[in-house]
């Protein structure tokens, strides 16, 4: 939902928790009110406009809703003019509040012609990108994002940062209140710039995972030597087993969420 459109800062609360996949459901206002390390019967009272946010608890939900600095900005103002009696301290705020929407729909527009010079950077700049990708075309996590956060082990805000991440490199957009992938191709070649990182992220991940003893699925490390001619025809059948697995994968209903990593990698031995 677009913060811009809204003119009394309980009203957005209120949708964004009534609303939206990723701070909605069940127990909202409670994961709120503990985020703004507050007692649940005052936001109540917040959001039925009987009361008001401090200054620092603006921030605090600032913070909580992942707000960029112009929405961070908007979201304090409207606080703040929710506050004022004064006529003029009053139509001051109501300036600034059209001069910062102002602001964020010609930045918008900026963003939608000029395709950003650091494309796919954030997608491949962690694990979680890929796995959260994974994870929304999965139909219980979509419709219950907290889930999403809660099974990857991460807090509900980092979730946030990353679908917005997400949006931005068009990977993921919002169809009215819900989240939905889009069609762009999501390949590497074994030249991009990005490949060694995006290898090194699944590796570490599986690390973890099996340090922890919590790897379940197919794991297998050896070392082996063989001759030229078998790296080869190895080389080779490790190709068409991949086209194998990803032409399953393409028909494969989407449940849950694996890593699939397989390395034959040179270790010594003369070219």
């Amino acid at each position: 939902m677009n913060l811009f459109t809204y003119r009394n800062y309980q009203k957005y609360i209120t949708d964004l928790l009534d609303k939206s996949n990723i701070y909605g459901g069940r127990g909202a206002r409670k994961r709120l009110s503990e985020a703004l390390n507050s007692h649940l019967p005052y936001i109540t009272q917040v959001l039925k406009g009987d009361a008001d946010f401090s200054v620092d608890q603006a921030q605090a939900f600032c913070e909580y809703a992942c707000l960029n600095e112009m929405e961070a900005e908007y979201f304090l103002t409207l606080v703040e003019l929710n506050k004022a009696s004064h006529p003029r301290l009053k139509k001051r705020y109501e300036q600034r509040l059209a001069l910062l929407k102002s602001q964020s729909q010609s930045l918008s527009e900026r963003l939608e012609k000029t395709p950003s010079a650091n494309e796919m950077q954030r997608y491949y700049s962690s694990w979680l990108h890929g796995a959260i990708h994974a994870g929304l075309s999965i139909p219980k996590y979509n419709q219950n994002l907290p889930m999403l956060a809660k099974d990857l082990g991460i807090p509900l805000h980092r979730l946030s940062e990353v679908i917005g991440d997400l949006v931005k490199e068009n990977i993921v957009k919002a169809k009215g209140e819900r989240l939905e992938l889009t069609n762009r191709a999501i390949h590497l070649r074994s030249d991009a710039v990005q490949i060694h990182q995006h290898h090194l992220n699944w590796r570490s991940k599986c690390a973890e995972l099996i340090q922890r003893g919590d790897s379940k699925g197919t794991t297998y490390s050896s070392v082996v030597s063989v001759s030229a001619g078998d790296v080869e025809l190895i080389n080779e059948k490790i190709i068409n087993f991949i086209k194998e697995i990803k032409s399953i994968i393409k028909d494969s209903a989407e449940e849950k969420i694996y890593s699939f990593c397989l390395d034959f990698i040179k270790i010594a031995g003369a070219d």
